[in-house]
């Protein structure tokens, strides 16, 4: 009773602060200030909303409509249950609900109290606006953000779970203290603000970025206390800018205290840049043994692609532009990181090569591979440095790439080879792929393409960006010997390729492609081997670019970054059971090691089965809602592959293990009473049971032909929309995606199969041969893979031959006879609104047969369903007659 009447007084002065805000008395902030009666359970429950409508009257329920979050408590004591981590897969058990992850330290604000800043003790609350943290009852909503701007507190950057970094004052925190969805809320610490790693003690004069509050108007005051020189600054985005300084080590911590001040980290000083015969291992066209093939133009040639009208950025040292088989490909450059046409060190000529070299030169090598073979020899490159000409560093490269009208940007290289977490450049490079250029409208996306550090193995070896969400990034497995020689360890990871996974959880590389040493083009004409993952992902982006060409074919648009990763990572070739870098076994995909499996370009770009393709089409505005679709199998006897990937909001770049992940969404798969989650896998297809994934921005479900039985129920559930995903279209949360299902249909697969047939002679002699002539047609709407047709016979006959007519046509009837009946396959299937050749049938009319009619039916029948079944079988009823009774029937005697 006490706790119900404490909540009815909470929520008299939550409705009077809406109401009359400046008639209140405000509490005084002192940074830790918890909102009424907030709930110290750890562990809570996402059920269905359905079945579990009487939970809504817990105190403590959230309803986001699809679904409902209780305290594990709650639906323990509802259900009686010991423990309910047994429940099926629709329910979701979460521990730590509320357990932050900052500046390595995880705690839950609210049950053990925020940490005192341990990074100075000298640190003292601004009473200035500043950067603050609030904490929500749960997962955020659209509203709850509204609530707090209205009270003069602005939500400017998502932390997980539940919370978020704001821009406020005290008296704004203090109002914000009042709001019933307000769990908690605190000062955002300098501790969170500088990575323990980061936290020296020299006297040595780096290089540091600082992360500020945009257009921070005491920014020259900041730096002047902190002893700071300005090297560049520019805007990462709305709310952030990116300011690059000279300062001493030991001052770092300094800085991190200061107003305005989001994050500071030293400018890594580690980093760096990460032939046909390998293009033809990345596109399968090797024979039963694994060896790779000759002819990769005929192969391109085949499939009507080449790259054509694709521009790339080759981001990286420079490129050699008059290389004979490279001079072709180079396009002009504007632009302060534009190159000059020359290489420093060859690596950027070599990478180049494999995206884009066109072989013109026609050197071969000694089993007659051109050496100068890229895998997109029809796109077009602009020759991008890596030097850093100002803050922010990537971006800055994203927004020359796209401004030099490149889609998809190469990568060979990092800023830094140690694992930082999801920190600035990570940061930048998320924001880019959406939107490169912040400074034209809408957006400007750009693929981005990334290899991961040459990391030889072990544990979360990876570089960065290598973590951030919305890139590409790609391993390697191993693909030549030397010049003449394919290294047939294709499906073992590469000694020299990182393994994940990132700090955070996610699994990191999103996928792998032979590249472990690679023929290349080297200096102005000559040729050699590099084998790091640099080489692995030119050829990756040089499959984008054909792929590109590909989706424009198809639908004269370009595919999303998203759509593109949702293309390749479903068709993989799993390397489970095979090597990774380190020599040890391979687990179950998705994983960190191989991501999805090895590059396999074949089924991208000539799928053998129906593709369904949803490009960014649906936008989620609040967490609960739901996107639904019914899709068919083309082929009922092959496998359904679904891939979720969307483009993630911008995760905090603070670095460390704070989790990067923002928006969640759940992919859902139901046949029947069967329901697969994104990612729950056993053997390599997907399974019931298991726990939704809440880290990883790509899902998937692959379903074998017993377990999707032709047709599937998809839905997207929106599981959290906390952030603003398409900055350019609004304000709100939002969150679009992209699904792509191969073996799959949108309508069913149905094809209207129609049986005409006739008899010859009419009326028949007992004792002659009667023919039926039968035309079976497809009126569509689909083809029919498959064409059968069975022909009944009466009793009175004996079947004697079959034909296909006319004689010469391309293929031909097979027929069988077993019991009366004639069984008989067109093997070539049907398209829709043709006929197939005429079926003959002939049978001997037993000459003891008295007069009478012979019945005969026939049937037609294919893998698709039939929308008009009525057209499906014939009947004939055919008059026989005796010698004498021919002589009446043609009227030669009258009977008089």
């Amino acid at each position: 009773m006490h706790n119900h009447l404490a909540a009815l007084c909470a929520l008299m002065l939550v409705v009077g602060l809406e109401t009359a805000a400046g008639e209140l008395s405000e509490p005084e902030f002192n940074g830790t200030h918890s909102a009424p009666l907030p709930t110290t359970e750890t562990t809570w429950v996402r059920v269905p909303a359905a079945g579990n409508e009487h939970l809504q009257a817990h105190p403590e329920a959230l309803d986001y409509g699809r679904f409902l979050w209780v305290p594990y408590s709650a639906l323990e004591q509802d259900r009686g249950f010991g423990s309910i981590r047994q429940l099926d897969s629709d329910t979701v058990v979460r521990d730590g609900f509320f357990e932050l992850d900052l500046g390595g330290l995880r705690f839950d604000p609210l049950a053990d109290g925020p940490p005192h800043s341990l990074l100075t003790s000298h640190w003292q609350r601004s009473s200035q606006p500043d950067w603050r943290l609030v904490q929500f009852r749960g997962p955020v909503r659209q509203a709850w953000l509204d609530q707090l701007a209205s009270v003069g507190v602005e939500p400017v950057q998502y932390i997980y779970p539940h919370a978020y970094v704001v821009w406020a004052d005290p008296a704004a925190m203090n109002r914000a203290s009042l709001l019933a969805n307000v769990r908690w809320q605190g000062e955002f610490l300098p501790d969170y603000r500088l990575a323990p790693r980061f936290r020296r003690q020299g006297n040595q004069r780096i290089e540091a970025n600082v992360i500020m509050r945009r257009d921070y108007g005491s920014l020259r005051d900041t730096l002047d206390l902190a002893d700071a020189e300005l090297i560049s600054a520019g805007p990462m985005d709305r709310h952030f800018d990116v300011v690059d300084v000279w300062i001493d080590e030991h001052r770092l911590v300094d800085l991190a205290g200061m107003p305005g001040v989001f994050s500071v980290q030293p400018v890594a000083t580690d980093g760096g840049t990460r032939s046909e015969m390998s293009v033809q291992i990345n596109h399968d066209n090797v024979d039963g043994g694994g060896l790779a093939l000759t002819g990769y133009q005929a192969f391109l040639t085949e499939l009507g692609l080449d790259g054509s009208g694709v521009i790339m950025a080759c981001v990286d040292n420079g490129v050699q532009a008059n290389h004979p088989d490279l001079s072709r490909r180079m396009l002009p450059c504007s632009g302060p990181s534009c190159g000059n046409g020359q290489e420093t060190d060859g690596h950027g000529t070599h990478v180049a090569g494999i995206m884009a070299g066109d072989a013109a030169s026609g050197t071969a090598n000694g089993g007659g591979f051109l050496r100068g073979q890229g895998m997109a020899p029809g796109a077009e490159i602009v020759d991008q440095r890596t030097s850093n000409f100002g803050a922010p560093w990537l971006l800055n490269l994203m927004r020359e790439s796209v401004r030099n009208a490149a889609v998809i940007s190469n990568n060979s290289w990092g800023p830094s080879g140690s694992p930082l977490g999801y920190d600035n450049n990570t940061r930048q490079a998320d924001i880019g792929v959406r939107d490169a250029d912040i400074d034209e409208p809408g957006d400007q996306p750009l693929t981005y393409v990334l290899a991961i550090m040459n990391g030889f193995g072990g544990t979360s070896s990876q570089g960065t960006p290598d973590e951030a969400k919305n890139l590409f990034t790609i391993g390697s497995t191993w693909a030549q010997v030397n010049a003449d020689t394919q290294d047939m360890r294709n499906d073992q990871i590469g000694a020299n390729s990182a393994h994940g996974p990132a700090l955070d959880g996610r699994f990191i590389p999103h996928m792998v492609a032979a590249s472990r040493f690679t023929d290349s083009t080297l200096g102005s004409s000559g040729y050699g081997l590099q084998g790091g993952t640099s080489q692995a992902a030119p050829h990756v982006a040089g499959a984008v670019a054909l792929f590109t060409e590909y989706y424009r074919n198809l639908f004269e648009v370009d595919p999303s970054p998203a759509l593109v990763k949702a293309a390749f990572l479903p068709v993989t070739r799993d390397l489970e059971g095979n090597n990774d870098a380190n020599n040890n076994s391979i687990g179950a995909r998705p994983d960190a090691k191989q991501g999805w499996g090895r590059m396999m370009t074949k089924p991208v770009l000539d799928p053998e089965q129906a593709v369904v393709y949803v490009d960014q089409t649906h936008v989620f505005s609040e967490t609960g809602q739901t996107w639904q679709a019914t899709y068919f199998a083309d082929d009922p006897t092959q496998p359904m592959r679904l891939m979720l990937v969307w483009t993630d909001a911008p995760g905090h770049g603070l670095g460390g293990s704070t989790p990067a992940w923002n928006n969640d969404l759940d992919l859902r798969v139901q046949v029947g009473d069967e329901l697969y989650l994104g990612n729950v896998f056993v053997d390599g297809w997907s399974s019931t049971g298991g726990s939704a994934d809440h880290r990883n921005n790509t899902e998937a479900v692959f379903l074998t032909a017993d377990q999707h039985l032709g047709s599937i129920e998809v839905e997207v559930l929106a599981a959290d929309i906390n952030s603003n995903a398409l900055p350019n279209a609004g304000d709100q949360s939002s969150q679009d995606f992209a699904l792509v299902c191969y073996n799959c249909r949108s309508t069913p697969d149905e094809a209207d199969l129609a049986i005409g047939m006739t008899a010859v002679p009419t009326p028949v002699l007992a004792g002659q041969t009667l023919t039926w002539v039968l035309q079976a047609t497809n009126f569509g709407p689909s083809d029919s893979a498959t064409v059968s047709v069975a022909l009944e016979l009466p009793a009175e006959v004996e079947f004697s031959q079959h034909r296909t007519l006319p004689s010469g046509v391309p293929g031909s009837w097979h027929c069988n006879y077993s019991s009366g009946t004639v069984n008989c396959q067109w093997p070539d299937g049907l398209s829709a609104a043709t006929m197939a050749p005429a079926l003959e049938i002939s049978a001997d009319v037993d000459a003891h047969t008295p007069n009478g009619y012979l019945d005969s039916h026939a049937q037609i029948s294919g893998e698709s369903s039939d929308p008009n079944p009525g057209n499906n079988s014939a009947s004939l009823s055919t008059r026989v007659l005796t010698d004498l009774d021919q002589v009446f029937f043609d009227d030669f005697e009258s009977s008089d």
